[in-house]
């Protein structure tokens, strides 16, 4: 819940600033604060920062200070750093302005231990190298958009094969970073139900979300399926076991 606040704020920020760009692009042009549903004020920018500082206490009362500084630091990186300093600038602003992205993973796992490990680091690494490909592919459908609002959306925006190379080399980047979180040792994705069972469990105060042998011994009810014919078991097809990624 503080993150999805913290990224209201972010995004309201963002069409507050960006409303004369808006204006000159088809796709934003129905936004409110450029149609004048919104009227632009102070007040505004209060309710904004107000919003804010609702999301960033309240990561830091529900989990601990390191989940509410990366909540902050991601909505400051994606309203100040991205929209207000790079995206009129360079062609370079979305490369930096996904750090947004990868803060809300690390505030994720901040929540759960703010001793991060390597694999929250490492899908960080994921998102962030993910962010500037998503963004560049949209920038190549709407090249045209984008150079009339005057906004260098992607580094040669008029040589497709230019941001091809670019999409490419991050997808290959990110591939590759998040193959090293596929082949950690240890690492089964083969029993992903069962673990999320478990965590749900322990999340809501479950009393025996432990082991196989403590619900045997009586701390939680084993949960028993209707019986099947042998036939219907033989038709039934198997569940195909994969693990999403952000590459399609």
């Amino acid at each position: 819940l503080a993150v999805l606040l913290s990224a209201a704020a972010a995004g309201a920020f963002n069409h507050y600033v960006e409303r004369d760009l808006d204006a000159l692009m088809p796709r934003t042009a129905m936004r409110p604060f450029v149609t004048g549903e919104f009227r632009v004020g102070p007040l505004w920018l209060s309710a904004i920062l107000a919003l804010l500082a609702l999301a960033v206490t309240a990561a830091a009362w529900a989990t601990n200070l390191w989940a509410a500084v990366y909540v902050f630091l991601g909505a400051f990186f994606y309203g100040v750093v991205y929209t207000v300093w790079l995206k009129r600038r360079t062609w370079l602003n979305i490369v930096f302005g996904g750090l947004a992205g990868s803060f809300a993973v690390l505030g994720g796992a901040a929540a759960v231990d703010p001793a991060l490990g390597t694999v929250p680091i490492i899908l960080a690494v994921v998102l962030f190298l993910w962010t500037p490909p998503h963004f560049w592919s949209l920038a190549m459908v709407l090249g045209d958009e984008y150079r009339a609002a005057g906004v260098p959306a992607a580094r040669g925006q008029r040589r497709p094969c230019r941001c091809l190379g670019d999409l490419g080399a991050y997808r290959a980047a990110g591939g590759a970073v998040a193959g090293t979180v596929l082949a950690r040792p240890g690492l089964d994705i083969s029993d992903r139900s069962g673990r999320r069972r478990r965590l749900v469990r322990r999340a809501f105060g479950a009393p025996g979300a432990k082991t196989r042998q403590d619900r045997g011994a009586g701390h939680l009810p084993r949960l028993s399926r209707p019986a099947q014919p042998a036939a219907d078991r033989r038709h039934r097809r198997p569940r195909p076991i994969g693990l999403s990624l952000p590459y399609a």
